[in-house]
Protein backbone atom coordinates (compact mmCIF):
# COMPACT_ATOMS: atom_id res chain seq x y z
CA UNK A 1 0.00 0.00 0.00
CA UNK A 2 1.83 3.42 -1.41
CA UNK A 3 1.86 6.27 1.51
CA UNK A 4 1.19 9.78 0.13
CA UNK A 5 3.68 12.48 2.16
CA UNK A 6 2.75 15.70 2.55
CA UNK A 7 5.08 18.36 3.28
CA UNK A 8 4.37 21.60 4.32
CA UNK A 9 5.48 24.89 6.41
CA UNK A 10 5.41 25.06 9.54
CA UNK A 11 4.42 28.70 9.85
CA UNK A 12 2.78 29.11 6.12
CA UNK A 13 0.92 26.24 5.97
CA UNK A 14 2.03 25.77 2.63
CA UNK A 15 3.38 22.38 0.49
CA UNK A 16 6.15 21.86 -1.38
CA UNK A 17 5.70 21.17 -5.13
CA UNK A 18 7.06 18.86 -7.53
CA UNK A 19 7.80 18.67 -11.05
CA UNK A 20 6.11 16.19 -14.15
CA UNK A 21 8.92 13.93 -13.12
CA UNK A 22 7.99 13.62 -9.42
CA UNK A 23 10.96 15.69 -8.19
CA UNK A 24 10.95 17.98 -5.67
CA UNK A 25 10.95 21.67 -6.67
CA UNK A 26 14.10 23.20 -3.94
CA UNK A 27 14.97 26.71 -3.57
CA UNK A 28 17.64 27.15 -1.22
CA UNK A 29 17.95 31.02 0.07
CA UNK A 30 20.51 33.42 -1.25
CA UNK A 31 20.75 34.89 2.32
CA UNK A 32 23.63 33.40 4.08
CA UNK A 33 22.49 34.54 7.67
CA UNK A 34 19.31 32.31 7.26
CA UNK A 35 19.17 28.59 7.21
CA UNK A 36 19.74 26.32 4.53
CA UNK A 37 22.20 28.91 2.72
CA UNK A 38 24.94 26.72 1.30
CA UNK A 39 28.61 27.91 1.57
CA UNK A 40 31.78 26.84 0.33
CA UNK A 41 33.87 26.21 3.01
CA UNK A 42 37.71 24.90 3.23
CA UNK A 43 39.53 22.75 6.07
CA UNK A 44 39.66 26.46 7.52
CA UNK A 45 36.46 26.82 8.57
CA UNK A 46 36.67 29.74 5.64
CA UNK A 47 34.07 30.42 3.60
CA UNK A 48 34.42 31.10 -0.64
CA UNK A 49 33.65 34.60 -1.49
CA UNK A 50 31.56 35.66 -4.60
CA UNK A 51 32.23 39.18 -6.15
CA UNK A 52 29.46 41.54 -6.76
CA UNK A 53 29.32 39.99 -10.56
CA UNK A 54 28.29 36.88 -9.46
CA UNK A 55 31.85 35.42 -10.26
CA UNK A 56 33.69 33.41 -7.36
CA UNK A 57 37.20 34.77 -6.04
CA UNK A 58 39.64 32.96 -6.37
CA UNK A 59 43.45 32.62 -5.40
CA UNK A 60 44.65 33.36 -8.92
CA UNK A 61 46.55 36.90 -7.78
CA UNK A 62 48.99 38.95 -9.62
CA UNK A 63 51.62 40.86 -7.96
CA UNK A 64 51.77 44.15 -8.68
CA UNK A 65 54.22 45.38 -6.12
CA UNK A 66 56.40 43.49 -3.57
CA UNK A 67 58.90 45.44 -0.93
CA UNK A 68 60.64 43.47 1.85
CA UNK A 69 62.27 46.02 3.76
CA UNK A 70 64.78 43.07 4.37
CA UNK A 71 67.44 44.21 7.30
CA UNK A 72 70.55 43.47 4.96
CA UNK A 73 69.04 46.12 2.37
CA UNK A 74 68.67 50.04 2.34
CA UNK A 75 65.81 52.58 1.03
CA UNK A 76 65.02 51.52 -2.13
CA UNK A 77 65.03 54.90 -4.16
CA UNK A 78 63.86 53.09 -7.17
CA UNK A 79 60.85 52.00 -5.43
CA UNK A 80 59.99 54.58 -3.12
CA UNK A 81 60.58 58.57 -2.62
CA UNK A 82 60.76 60.67 0.44
CA UNK A 83 59.50 63.87 1.44
CA UNK A 84 60.65 65.66 4.81
CA UNK A 85 60.28 68.22 6.74
CA UNK A 86 62.89 67.83 10.10
CA UNK A 87 61.77 64.37 10.23
CA UNK A 88 63.77 61.42 8.56
CA UNK A 89 62.93 58.16 7.27
CA UNK A 90 65.34 55.22 7.39
CA UNK A 91 65.17 51.72 6.57
CA UNK A 92 66.90 49.39 9.07
CA UNK A 93 66.17 46.18 11.15
CA UNK A 94 63.77 45.15 8.22
CA UNK A 95 61.56 47.78 8.45
CA UNK A 96 60.93 51.95 6.90
CA UNK A 97 60.57 53.91 9.86
CA UNK A 98 58.97 57.05 9.57
CA UNK A 99 60.29 60.25 11.51
CA UNK A 100 63.19 57.50 13.05
CA UNK A 101 64.73 60.91 15.08
CA UNK A 102 61.09 60.42 17.38
CA UNK A 103 61.31 63.95 16.61
CA UNK A 104 58.04 65.65 18.35
CA UNK A 105 57.88 69.74 17.72
CA UNK A 106 54.96 70.49 16.10
CA UNK A 107 54.12 71.21 11.77
CA UNK A 108 56.77 68.43 10.96
CA UNK A 109 56.41 65.78 8.15
CA UNK A 110 57.55 62.77 6.61
CA UNK A 111 55.81 61.01 3.82
CA UNK A 112 57.10 57.53 1.83
CA UNK A 113 55.44 57.43 -1.65
CA UNK A 114 55.57 54.56 -4.05
CA UNK A 115 56.88 55.56 -7.98
CA UNK A 116 54.12 53.29 -8.97
CA UNK A 117 50.62 54.34 -8.91
CA UNK A 118 47.83 51.46 -9.38
CA UNK A 119 45.02 51.11 -11.34
CA UNK A 120 41.85 48.81 -10.26
CA UNK A 121 40.86 46.44 -13.16
CA UNK A 122 36.83 47.32 -12.36
CA UNK A 123 35.31 44.24 -11.02
CA UNK A 124 38.77 42.51 -9.85
CA UNK A 125 39.75 43.52 -6.50
CA UNK A 126 42.90 44.29 -5.83
CA UNK A 127 44.78 43.65 -2.19
CA UNK A 128 47.14 45.70 -0.06
CA UNK A 129 48.37 44.13 2.94
CA UNK A 130 51.84 44.89 4.79
CA UNK A 131 52.92 44.21 8.38
CA UNK A 132 53.02 47.41 10.92
CA UNK A 133 53.90 48.85 14.18
CA UNK A 134 53.12 51.78 16.05
CA UNK A 135 54.93 53.99 18.80
CA UNK A 136 52.90 57.17 20.72
CA UNK A 137 49.79 56.69 18.10
CA UNK A 138 47.20 57.24 18.48
CA UNK A 139 48.45 60.59 19.69
CA UNK A 140 46.71 63.82 20.34
CA UNK A 141 48.36 66.22 17.54
CA UNK A 142 49.85 63.60 15.58
CA UNK A 143 48.36 61.56 12.57
CA UNK A 144 49.83 58.97 10.44
CA UNK A 145 47.52 57.38 7.01
CA UNK A 146 48.34 54.20 5.60
CA UNK A 147 47.25 53.15 2.03
CA UNK A 148 46.54 53.97 -1.44
CA UNK A 149 45.90 57.75 -1.21
CA UNK A 150 47.74 60.80 -2.72
CA UNK A 151 48.29 63.34 0.32
CA UNK A 152 51.33 65.39 0.13
CA UNK A 153 53.14 67.04 2.58
CA UNK A 154 51.09 67.51 5.98
CA UNK A 155 48.01 67.97 3.96
CA UNK A 156 44.72 65.51 3.59
CA UNK A 157 44.11 63.56 0.17
CA UNK A 158 41.48 63.92 -2.14
CA UNK A 159 41.08 60.70 -3.08
CA UNK A 160 42.30 57.24 -1.45
CA UNK A 161 41.13 53.96 0.83
CA UNK A 162 43.57 53.95 3.97
CA UNK A 163 44.07 54.01 7.87
CA UNK A 164 44.37 56.84 9.73
CA UNK A 165 45.44 57.73 13.09
CA UNK A 166 43.94 61.04 13.31
CA UNK A 167 44.76 64.48 14.89
CA UNK A 168 42.11 64.00 17.20
CA UNK A 169 43.43 60.43 18.96
CA UNK A 170 41.36 58.70 17.24
CA UNK A 171 41.56 55.67 14.74
CA UNK A 172 39.48 54.90 11.80
CA UNK A 173 39.30 53.46 7.99
CA UNK A 174 38.56 56.14 5.37
CA UNK A 175 37.24 56.12 1.95
CA UNK A 176 38.30 59.57 0.29
CA UNK A 177 36.49 60.60 -3.04
CA UNK A 178 36.43 64.55 -4.07
CA UNK A 179 38.00 65.70 -0.81
CA UNK A 180 34.86 63.75 1.21
CA UNK A 181 35.40 61.51 3.32
CA UNK A 182 33.56 58.45 4.94
CA UNK A 183 34.67 57.03 7.62
CA UNK A 184 34.34 54.18 10.56
CA UNK A 185 36.16 54.85 13.52
CA UNK A 186 37.43 51.82 15.13
CA UNK A 187 39.54 50.33 17.86
CA UNK A 188 43.35 50.62 17.04
CA UNK A 189 46.07 48.36 16.63
CA UNK A 190 47.77 47.96 20.25
CA UNK A 191 51.17 50.09 20.28
CA UNK A 192 54.54 48.42 19.83
CA UNK A 193 53.57 45.72 18.42
CA UNK A 194 53.32 44.10 14.83
CA UNK A 195 50.32 43.94 12.84
CA UNK A 196 49.29 42.71 9.57
CA UNK A 197 47.34 45.40 7.94
CA UNK A 198 45.13 45.05 4.90
CA UNK A 199 42.56 46.75 2.29
CA UNK A 200 41.01 45.34 -0.42
CA UNK A 201 39.07 47.46 -2.71
CA UNK A 202 36.03 45.88 -4.59
CA UNK A 203 33.99 47.56 -7.12
CA UNK A 204 31.58 48.56 -5.04
CA UNK A 205 32.94 48.44 -1.91
CA UNK A 206 36.49 48.36 0.41
CA UNK A 207 36.78 45.77 3.47
CA UNK A 208 40.02 46.70 5.94
CA UNK A 209 41.48 44.20 7.99
CA UNK A 210 43.20 43.70 10.93
CA UNK A 211 45.67 40.96 11.53
CA UNK A 212 42.96 38.66 9.34
CA UNK A 213 39.92 40.19 11.45
CA UNK A 214 37.59 42.39 9.28
CA UNK A 215 36.90 46.00 10.75
CA UNK A 216 35.08 47.83 8.69
CA UNK A 217 33.44 47.57 5.20
CA UNK A 218 32.62 50.66 3.56
CA UNK A 219 30.05 51.13 0.59
CA UNK A 220 31.38 53.34 -2.17
CA UNK A 221 27.48 54.56 -2.65
CA UNK A 222 26.45 56.10 -5.53
CA UNK A 223 28.79 59.12 -5.92
CA UNK A 224 31.30 57.48 -7.94
CA UNK A 225 32.54 53.35 -9.41
CA UNK A 226 34.78 52.15 -6.65
CA UNK A 227 37.93 52.14 -9.34
CA UNK A 228 37.86 55.88 -9.19
CA UNK A 229 39.26 55.19 -5.72
CA UNK A 230 42.42 54.30 -6.21
CA UNK A 231 43.44 54.64 -10.10
CA UNK A 232 45.90 56.13 -10.76
CA UNK A 233 47.37 56.90 -6.79
CA UNK A 234 50.49 55.45 -5.30
CA UNK A 235 50.80 53.53 -2.05
CA UNK A 236 51.35 56.63 0.51
CA UNK A 237 52.35 56.61 4.23
CA UNK A 238 51.95 60.03 5.45
CA UNK A 239 53.26 60.79 9.17
CA UNK A 240 53.04 64.40 10.30
CA UNK A 241 52.64 66.54 13.73
CA UNK A 242 49.80 69.49 14.38
CA UNK A 243 51.24 73.00 15.09
CA UNK A 244 50.38 72.43 19.01
CA UNK A 245 52.72 69.46 18.77
CA UNK A 246 52.11 66.29 20.29
CA UNK A 247 52.98 64.88 23.91
CA UNK A 248 54.96 62.10 22.61
CA UNK A 249 57.41 61.58 19.25
CA UNK A 250 55.17 59.59 16.72
CA UNK A 251 56.91 56.70 14.80
CA UNK A 252 55.55 54.18 12.24
CA UNK A 253 57.66 51.33 10.90
CA UNK A 254 55.76 48.90 7.99
CA UNK A 255 57.77 46.33 5.73
CA UNK A 256 56.48 43.27 3.79
CA UNK A 257 54.33 45.49 1.42
CA UNK A 258 52.17 43.41 -0.90
CA UNK A 259 49.87 45.21 -3.67
CA UNK A 260 48.37 42.19 -5.83
CA UNK A 261 45.77 42.24 -8.24
CA UNK A 262 43.20 39.22 -7.66
CA UNK A 263 41.51 37.55 -10.42
CA UNK A 264 44.35 37.24 -12.71
CA UNK A 265 46.56 35.29 -14.51
CA UNK A 266 50.20 37.49 -14.95
CA UNK A 267 53.49 35.11 -15.97
CA UNK A 268 56.13 34.73 -13.05
CA UNK A 269 58.22 36.56 -15.31
CA UNK A 270 56.10 39.81 -15.55
CA UNK A 271 55.53 39.88 -11.82
CA UNK A 272 58.95 39.66 -10.67
CA UNK A 273 59.79 42.40 -12.80
CA UNK A 274 56.69 44.38 -11.19
CA UNK A 275 58.16 43.44 -7.30
CA UNK A 276 61.52 44.95 -9.55
CA UNK A 277 63.25 42.06 -9.14
CA UNK A 278 63.90 42.13 -13.18
CA UNK A 279 67.63 41.39 -14.48
CA UNK A 280 68.65 44.86 -14.86
CA UNK A 281 69.02 46.01 -11.43
CA UNK A 282 71.03 44.50 -8.45
CA UNK A 283 68.73 42.97 -5.80
CA UNK A 284 70.37 43.70 -2.73
CA UNK A 285 72.06 47.05 -4.09
CA UNK A 286 69.68 48.50 -6.30
CA UNK A 287 72.57 49.42 -8.36
CA UNK A 288 72.83 48.78 -12.32
CA UNK A 289 73.47 45.19 -12.98
CA UNK A 290 75.55 45.70 -16.10
CA UNK A 291 78.75 47.07 -17.63
CA UNK A 292 78.00 50.38 -19.59
CA UNK A 293 80.77 52.60 -19.29
CA UNK A 294 83.49 51.70 -21.95
CA UNK A 295 84.53 55.49 -23.42
CA UNK A 296 87.97 54.43 -22.49
CA UNK A 297 88.34 51.59 -21.33
CA UNK A 298 88.60 48.07 -22.83
CA UNK A 299 88.43 44.86 -21.78
CA UNK A 300 91.75 42.73 -21.38
CA UNK A 301 91.15 38.66 -22.80
CA UNK A 302 94.00 36.88 -21.43
CA UNK A 303 93.08 33.63 -20.31
CA UNK A 304 89.98 31.61 -18.75
CA UNK A 305 90.85 31.89 -15.24
CA UNK A 306 91.14 36.01 -15.56
CA UNK A 307 87.16 37.59 -15.80
CA UNK A 308 87.28 40.44 -18.12
CA UNK A 309 84.23 42.23 -15.95
CA UNK A 310 82.22 40.98 -13.26
CA UNK A 311 78.74 42.25 -14.23
CA UNK A 312 75.78 40.69 -15.50
CA UNK A 313 76.46 41.61 -19.22
CA UNK A 314 76.78 44.85 -20.42
CA UNK A 315 79.22 46.33 -23.59
CA UNK A 316 82.57 45.02 -24.02
CA UNK A 317 85.39 46.30 -26.17
CA UNK A 318 88.51 44.22 -26.82
CA UNK A 319 91.05 44.68 -29.02
CA UNK A 320 91.53 41.76 -32.20
CA UNK A 321 93.20 38.40 -30.53
CA UNK A 322 94.85 35.59 -32.65
CA UNK A 323 92.48 32.36 -32.87
CA UNK A 324 92.86 30.32 -30.04
CA UNK A 325 90.94 27.50 -28.69
CA UNK A 326 90.58 29.81 -24.93
CA UNK A 327 87.58 30.68 -23.65
CA UNK A 328 87.58 33.80 -22.21
CA UNK A 329 84.89 34.51 -19.36
CA UNK A 330 84.38 38.21 -20.97
CA UNK A 331 81.41 38.29 -17.75
CA UNK A 332 81.53 36.43 -14.30
CA UNK A 333 78.63 37.53 -12.41
CA UNK A 334 77.96 36.31 -9.51
CA UNK A 335 74.44 35.91 -7.99
CA UNK A 336 73.35 37.66 -4.82
CA UNK A 337 73.71 35.12 -1.95
CA UNK A 338 70.15 34.73 -0.62
CA UNK A 339 68.70 34.70 -4.37
CA UNK A 340 68.25 32.51 -7.55
CA UNK A 341 68.74 34.57 -11.06
CA UNK A 342 66.85 32.93 -14.01
CA UNK A 343 67.97 33.71 -17.57
CA UNK A 344 65.36 33.44 -20.11
CA UNK A 345 66.76 35.42 -23.10
CA UNK A 346 70.03 36.72 -24.31
CA UNK A 347 71.38 39.47 -27.17
CA UNK A 348 74.22 39.46 -28.10
CA UNK A 349 75.48 42.25 -30.62
CA UNK A 350 79.15 42.57 -32.34
CA UNK A 351 80.83 44.90 -34.56
CA UNK A 352 84.04 45.46 -35.90
CA UNK A 353 86.17 48.62 -35.85
CA UNK A 354 89.28 50.34 -36.13
CA UNK A 355 90.26 48.18 -38.53
CA UNK A 356 89.15 45.48 -41.11
CA UNK A 357 90.71 41.98 -41.03
CA UNK A 358 92.46 41.37 -44.28
CA UNK A 359 93.81 37.72 -43.96
CA UNK A 360 91.80 35.73 -42.12
CA UNK A 361 87.73 36.28 -41.20
CA UNK A 362 87.01 36.10 -37.30
CA UNK A 363 84.74 33.80 -35.51
CA UNK A 364 82.93 34.69 -32.39
CA UNK A 365 81.68 32.08 -30.67
CA UNK A 366 79.55 32.13 -27.40
CA UNK A 367 78.77 30.22 -24.40
CA UNK A 368 77.19 30.32 -20.97
CA UNK A 369 78.38 28.94 -17.96
CA UNK A 370 76.11 28.26 -14.60
CA UNK A 371 77.25 26.52 -11.66
CA UNK A 372 80.36 27.55 -10.50
CA UNK A 373 81.82 28.51 -6.81
CA UNK A 374 84.78 30.87 -8.38
CA UNK A 375 85.14 33.51 -11.16
CA UNK A 376 87.76 31.11 -13.07
CA UNK A 377 86.51 28.76 -15.41
CA UNK A 378 89.27 26.31 -14.78
CA UNK A 379 87.37 25.44 -11.37
CA UNK A 380 87.16 21.81 -10.77
CA UNK A 381 84.13 20.00 -8.47
CA UNK A 382 85.68 18.62 -5.34
CA UNK A 383 85.26 15.22 -4.76
CA UNK A 384 82.65 13.93 -2.72
CA UNK A 385 82.00 16.71 -1.01
CA UNK A 386 81.36 19.44 -3.99
CA UNK A 387 82.10 22.36 -1.87
CA UNK A 388 83.63 23.84 -4.51
CA UNK A 389 81.79 23.38 -8.48
CA UNK A 390 82.94 24.03 -11.74
CA UNK A 391 81.06 25.99 -14.72
CA UNK A 392 78.76 23.92 -16.73
CA UNK A 393 79.65 25.16 -20.09
CA UNK A 394 76.23 25.93 -22.19
CA UNK A 395 77.03 26.97 -25.93
CA UNK A 396 74.79 29.05 -27.69
CA UNK A 397 75.75 30.27 -30.97
CA UNK A 398 78.63 31.98 -33.08
CA UNK A 399 78.83 35.65 -34.69
CA UNK A 400 81.34 35.53 -38.30
CA UNK A 401 83.40 38.94 -39.24
CA UNK A 402 84.34 37.74 -42.19
CA UNK A 403 87.42 39.05 -44.26
CA UNK A 404 88.10 42.32 -45.92
CA UNK A 405 84.65 43.65 -44.26
CA UNK A 406 84.62 47.39 -44.23
CA UNK A 407 85.26 49.26 -41.04
CA UNK A 408 82.01 49.51 -38.73
CA UNK A 409 80.76 46.07 -40.08
CA UNK A 410 78.34 44.53 -37.26
CA UNK A 411 77.50 41.02 -37.38
CA UNK A 412 74.19 39.00 -37.35
CA UNK A 413 72.59 39.51 -33.57
CA UNK A 414 72.50 36.67 -31.67
CA UNK A 415 68.67 36.88 -30.04
CA UNK A 416 67.90 33.54 -28.03
CA UNK A 417 65.00 33.55 -26.06
CA UNK A 418 65.47 30.09 -23.79
CA UNK A 419 61.76 28.30 -23.76
CA UNK A 420 63.45 26.40 -20.76
CA UNK A 421 64.88 29.39 -18.51
CA UNK A 422 68.58 28.90 -16.94
CA UNK A 423 68.80 28.62 -13.44
CA UNK A 424 72.08 29.93 -11.40
CA UNK A 425 72.18 29.59 -7.73
CA UNK A 426 72.87 31.90 -4.67
CA UNK A 427 76.72 32.64 -4.45
CA UNK A 428 77.32 30.39 -7.57
CA UNK A 429 78.48 32.35 -10.89
CA UNK A 430 76.63 33.21 -14.28
CA UNK A 431 79.47 33.18 -16.96
CA UNK A 432 79.31 35.03 -20.31
CA UNK A 433 82.07 32.90 -22.14
CA UNK A 434 83.49 33.93 -25.70
CA UNK A 435 86.07 32.32 -27.64
CA UNK A 436 87.71 32.91 -30.99
CA UNK A 437 88.47 30.05 -32.16
CA UNK A 438 89.91 31.27 -35.97
CA UNK A 439 91.04 35.42 -36.36
CA UNK A 440 93.95 37.24 -36.22
CA UNK A 441 95.75 39.95 -34.14
CA UNK A 442 95.16 42.94 -36.79
CA UNK A 443 96.72 45.57 -35.68
CA UNK A 444 94.11 48.52 -34.38
CA UNK A 445 91.25 46.13 -35.40
CA UNK A 446 88.50 46.97 -32.56
CA UNK A 447 85.71 44.24 -31.75
CA UNK A 448 83.03 45.86 -29.53
CA UNK A 449 79.36 45.53 -28.77
CA UNK A 450 76.89 44.81 -26.13
CA UNK A 451 75.67 41.16 -24.47
CA UNK A 452 71.96 41.98 -22.60
CA UNK A 453 70.51 39.44 -20.02
CA UNK A 454 67.42 39.35 -19.62
CA UNK A 455 65.69 36.89 -16.43
CA UNK A 456 65.02 38.17 -13.11
CA UNK A 457 65.73 36.97 -9.41
CA UNK A 458 63.53 34.92 -7.18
Amino acid sequence: MALDISVRGSSSGLGAEVTAANELKVILPNDNTKPGAVRLVGNEKYSADVLSNRRLMTSQDSIAFYDTCEAALTFNGLKWFQVVSTHTIVQAGGFITMNNGADATGSKYSVCTSWTRFHNRSKLPMSLQWTGITTNLPETNATCRVGFHNGATNAAPTDGVYFEWDTAGTFKCVLMYNSAPTTVVITAPSDGFSHRMKIIVFNDDVHFYIDEVEVADIDFGTTAVGTEYITGLPLNCQLFTAAGAPALPPKYQFAHILVSQQGTITPWPTQMAAAGNFAGVEPITFAASSRTDISTSSMTLTSNTAPANTTLGGDFLFGAPAGAATNFPMFSYVVPLGYRFVCTGITISAGSYGAACTTTPTVLAWKLAVGSSAATLATTDTATTFAITAPRIIPIGTQLIPVSTIIGYECQPLIIPFTTPIYADSAKYFHIIMSIPIGSATASQIIRGTVYVNGYYE
